[in-house]
């Protein structure tokens, strides 16, 4: 799987309060609510995930 450069993430289209990202779950990637980010990471042994409050920050 190759990287995603900064450049070809697209910000949300619709206002967004927090974004989470996930790192090592069931499934990768930049998730708009907790309940989302949560079915990837919840029962995945060393999981690894943060909160950003900012779509900049995400990047």
């Amino acid at each position: 799987m190759q990287p995603i450069h900064p450049d070809n993430i697209k910000p949300p289209t619709t206002p967004v309060n927090e974004f989470y990202v996930v790192i090592v779950g069931q499934e990768t990637g930049i998730f708009y609510n907790w309940n989302d980010a949560a079915a990837r990471v919840l029962g995945v042994a060393k999981n690894v995930h943060f909160k950003c409050a900012t779509f900049q920050e995400v990047l």
